[in-house]
């Protein structure tokens, strides 16, 4: 490992561990570190954001390594809970449901599971890259600011024959905005045979965190079938916000 990586991680882990932060003496006699060395690193590490410093000149951990902390603990309790939140889903709809979150402008499959669980899975994330070609990524496409978007749109372009052949941005932009407006995202397959719908799961921020969705063989997805699915997929949206909250509150009361 690169020596000065070495020292920046034995700062942060010396005044993530004091509860009141610590002086650049009192950092440099607990590490017997050149005072030089160690005034240029945490310069360094004040100007990324991951150690801040207060008015009496005491370093304590900054917002943005927090956010990575907050980011990583976010996850962990997304995927534990998106497990357990689409078996139940699929076992009530008796159809196959899925959570799907995007990173960098790509989809990632959390979990999927059928009623049956001939299809069944979770693990780690698994990129399906095109967000367009499913009801949970057009979803979370619609739910990205400005910059989110223009990333998709920089990876994968227009989504042209992926999506009702959406050729140019202003018809993209429109039916984002409706995707927005109704929280709620559709698709039908090329023949017609099948469908698919997914809502967003918001966070304890209010931010769309993940989508989750159902897909149904078109012949079963009409009248009172459809709005028992839809009901179905409403109220496990908002059990896993309910279950996000819970557990990202219980993980910050131990920080």
């Amino acid at each position: 490992m690169i020596k000065v990586l070495q020292k920046c991680d034995a700062i942060l882990r010396l005044v993530a561990g004091a509860d009141q932060g610590m002086t650049l003496l009192e950092i440099g006699r607990a590490l017997r570190m050149h005072k030089a060395t160690l005034s240029n690193i945490l310069r360094t590490l004040q100007a990324l954001g991951y150690l801040e410093r207060d008015e009496a000149r005491r370093y304590a951990i900054g917002a943005s390594l927090a956010a990575l902390a907050n980011a990583r603990r976010t996850a962990d309790t997304l995927r534990d809970s998106a497990v357990e939140i689409v078996r139940a889903l699929a076992e009530e709809v008796r159809e196959t449901a899925t959570i799907s979150i995007l990173r960098a402008g790509d989809r990632y499959l959390l979990a999927k599971s059928s009623a049956d669980r001939s299809v069944e899975y979770r693990g780690d994330p698994v990129c399906r890259p095109t967000p367009y070609a499913s009801a949970t990524g057009r979803l979370l496409v619609a739910c990205l600011d400005r910059e989110g978007v223009a990333l998709v749109l920089k990876k994968h372009g227009l989504p042209g024959p992926l999506w009702d052949g959406i050729k140019d941005r202003a018809r993209f932009a429109a039916v984002l905005s409706e995707i927005r407006q109704r929280a709620q995202a559709c698709l039908r397959d090329a023949d017609g045979h099948a469908e698919s719908v997914a809502v967003p799961i918001f966070g304890p921020d209010r931010r769309v965190l993940a989508a989750l969705g159902v897909g149904v063989p078109s012949y079963r997805f009409k009248g009172r079938r459809r709005r028992e699915i839809m009901a179905a997929l409403e109220a496990a949206a908002r059990r896993m916000e309910t279950v996000l909250q819970m557990r990202m509150g219980e993980s910050g009361k131990g920080r």
